[in-house]
């Protein structure tokens, strides 16, 4: 059975006091499992996106594959709506080649046109970003900010599993652990709406969504 808490701040003058759970306490052991790893495929991906956002053959898995003279076509994949995706017309992969797009569908054919790779990939295409909007420099007064939201866990379970990502996060990238969040919704968009405007998805329904108090 799941187990709520609510915590009510009786003096609003003074500041809320957060709980602080030890992790790993005997009372919530017995309600975690080591799993066993996922196992994978064992063979490599014969395309990958390199720094620079282009899409490039992995020669080395290819020589491993055993084909040779093969033949690749790649689509580009738009989101419409939520439940409707279009795609573009097949482009024939010659060399390396930036993608204007963030996902793409690859797919390769020996000498017989047996389907022998098909995969997909993502791109982030900063080109297009640059290009559509103007990025401030950062100062005393503009600073970057970062938000690393993780969906489908609470913080606690998150720093049980997670423990490379949280390690990473605090002491590569000085990450500052909001202590007080967890997730509301199975969704990016169920979690992310109440942070950003304090408000429950779906209230942008009736308040537009540039008249949302945002907290930037």
């Amino acid at each position: 059975m799941p187990v709520f808490h609510v915590f009510r701040n009786r003096n609003i003058l003074s500041p809320c006091l957060l709980p602080s759970y030890d992790l790993y306490d005997s009372s919530v052991k017995q309600f975690f499992w080591k799993q066993q790893p996922v196992p994978c495929e064992n063979w490599l991906d014969l395309f990958y996106v390199n720094k620079r956002g282009y899409i490039t053959m992995n020669n080395t898995a290819v020589n491993i594959s055993g084909y040779s003279n093969i033949r690749c076509e790649f689509r580009y994949i738009t989101r419409v709506t939520e439940k409707e995706m279009k795609f573009s017309d097949r482009l024939l992969y010659t060399h390396p080649s930036y993608l204007d797009g963030d996902f793409i569908h690859m797919e390769c054919y020996d000498k017989q046109r047996k389907l022998i790779y098909n995969n997909l990939h993502l791109n982030i295409d900063t080109k297009s970003v640059y290009r559509s909007r103007v990025i401030a420099n950062e100062s005393q007064t503009d600073l970057s900010v970062y938000i690393v939201d993780i969906d489908s866990l609470s913080r606690l379970i998150a720093e049980r599993k997670l423990k490379k990502t949280f390690s990473y996060l605090k002491s590569e990238l000085n990450a500052y652990i909001l202590h007080g969040y967890t997730r509301i919704a199975d969704s990016s968009y169920g979690n992310i709406m109440p942070m950003f405007t304090g408000l429950k998805a779906g209230h942008e329904d009736q308040a537009g969504v540039n008249n949302l108090p945002y907290i930037f």
